[in-house]
């Protein structure tokens, strides 16, 4: 017994084979790419460098000493518990080391891991950690403007 054996059905089967892989991977997710801080480059003059060295002038000492500014990190402006209408009724808890944030209603955890910036503290959620949040305090220290992922909404302290 002779099994027959078709050609072009063979030759069907592979081009749907190929063109079903080919649709499936070009409409993969693709992950986007990293974020990226670019530093400020110093512009370079174009005078030529002079064949002397200018000599340093002295420095003139102030009279009165200043105090120095303790550190958004130092001083604890962030610490404590906000509570604003972002989605839901939120309440952000913010450690004494201002180093972990704990929030509420958030269904891709509870606790993540803060930094503390010039002006603000940020973080980020969601399960790949998409969503950025930071908080910015008003000179009150009772409010703050609290963006996540890009819209403001004002907290208030609650402790």
């Amino acid at each position: 017994m002779w099994l027959r054996f078709d050609k072009s059905k063979a030759v069907k089967r592979t081009f749907v084979l190929c063109l079903t892989t080919a649709l499936f991977v070009s409409t993969a997710h693709r992950s986007p790419a990293p974020i990226a801080e670019e530093s400020p480059v110093p512009e370079q003059s174009a005078k030529p460098k002079a064949k002397h060295a200018a000599k340093p002038k002295p420095t003139v000492e102030k009279s009165s000493p200043s105090t120095p500014r303790p550190s958004p990190q130092q001083s604890g402006i962030y610490t404590g518990t906000w509570v604003g209408p972002a989605p839901g009724n939120q309440t952000i808890v913010i450690n004494a080391a201002q180093d972990t944030v704990n929030i509420s209603l958030c269904p891709s955890g509870s606790v993540f891991p803060a930094t503390v910036g010039a002006d603000n503290i940020s973080w980020r959620t969601g399960l790949f950690r998409e969503h950025q949040w930071t908080l910015k305090p008003y000179p009150d220290g009772k409010t703050a403007l609290v963006t996540y992922v890009g819209t403001p909404i004002i907290f208030k302290r609650v402790n």
